[in-house]
């Protein structure tokens, strides 16, 4: 079955998470393309000025993107790509960039028009609240889960380069952040 692809209209922004930071570069007789790959398993063919505009947002993988194909009077009726992370860059222990969010890729593909009309389509959900400082037991069950994610990420990602495709589910995650837990409390056995 063919995924759905996604098209992106003019001053309507699209919502989605990428699957992977980069695009898979091609080339047709119309020029060279990018083909990107979203985390809800759709896909999107990228111009090179557009690939640009996602790769100055250094995403990772499952990080929520807006893209907005801009053509009006302020842009002299030329086209231009706005591109803009939904999802920051938090500190992690240690000073490194945090990039799992694998919560917000269950929130994609969500598109609103930028003229303020509804057209149909839902708004993107308002974003969610800072989250509260945690310590203790929260904050050890935390670093389990965002090993979790990272190991998910890797092995879709290692499935995908081996001709398979992979789903990973919430419920995965869960399964191996629990799995880590228990085998720290046994010493790492």
């Amino acid at each position: 079955m063919p995924r759905e692809k996604i098209t992106f209209d003019k001053n309507t922004t699209v919502e989605l998470a990428l699957a992977y930071a980069t695009g898979k570069r091609g080339e047709n007789d119309n020029g060279e393309y990018f083909l990107y790959t979203t985390a809800d398993d759709r896909i999107f063919f990228a111009t090179p000025a557009l690939n640009a505009k996602i790769q100055e947002r250094t995403p990772g993988p499952f990080e929520r993107l807006t893209i907005t194909l801009l053509n009006n009077r302020a842009t002299g009726n030329k086209n231009m790509w706005d591109v803009r992370r939904l999802d920051p860059i938090a500190p992690a222990a240690g000073g490194q960039d945090s990039r799992s969010s694998a919560a917000s890729a269950l929130i994609t593909g969500v598109t609103a028009p930028t003229n303020g009309s509804t057209n149909g389509h839902h708004a993107p959900p308002p974003p969610p609240p800072a989250a509260p400082l945690m310590n203790g037991q929260a904050q050890h069950r935390l670093q389990f889960f965002t090993q979790a994610v990272d190991l998910c990420i890797a092995a879709r990602h290692y499935a995908h380069l081996s001709g398979l495709e992979v789903e990973v589910k919430f419920e995965d995650i869960r399964a191996v952040a629990n799995t880590l837990s228990i085998s720290a409390d046994k010493g790492g056995r």
